[in-house]
């Protein structure tokens, strides 16, 4: 008997129902088309440690981590270009959950950026928050010597030099 290749994704259903299905989802772009899976897996510790290797192996791609039906986080893996920064689309990412050989970067409203120490105690204290969680505890210093209020914060990421 020979086996057939799926082309079509599975449906949540497909894996050992007494079991989690984890998958990290491999996408050219938030919304657009499926490019295939990096992982399937039922071991919880096995797909969160493939996720950050999948973010370093597919720089530019939508990358999903589901379990079942339920997406776990979600993340627009950074290119690696100096100047180019791979934005945060999952409100649900933690800061503990990110490659350590990724730095944080916040862009405020008004077009002010910066580089932010994730290992500084004001902002590692929220390590187990989402963030957009911690985005929003940020102030942007520019606005604060204009005195503008109502400045919203996007977190970002950049890979760190070796």
């Amino acid at each position: 008997m020979a086996l057939q290749y799926r082309r079509d994704p599975p449906s949540p259903a497909a894996g050992l129902e007494d079991e989690d299905n984890y998958q990290i989802e491999v996408w050219d772009r938030e919304g657009g088309e499926f490019l295939g899976f990096a992982l399937k897996t039922s071991m919880s510790g096995v797909v969160h440690g493939a996720f950050r290797e999948a973010v370093e192996r597919y720089p530019g791609k939508y990358l999903v981590q589901t379990n079942g039906p339920y997406a776990i986080k979600a993340v627009t893996a950074p290119t690696g270009e100096p100047d180019q920064f791979g934005w945060i689309s999952g409100n649900d990412v933690a800061l503990e959950g990110l490659p350590e050989w990724y730095g944080l970067v916040a862009k405020c409203s008004c077009g002010n950026m910066a580089r932010i120490d994730r290992h500084d105690p004001k902002v590692s204290r929220w390590k187990g928050y989402p963030l957009s969680a911690i985005a929003a505890k940020l102030s942007c210093s520019e606005c604060k010597k204009a005195r503008r209020d109502g400045s919203s914060i996007e977190l970002g990421l950049y890979k760190l030099p070796r």
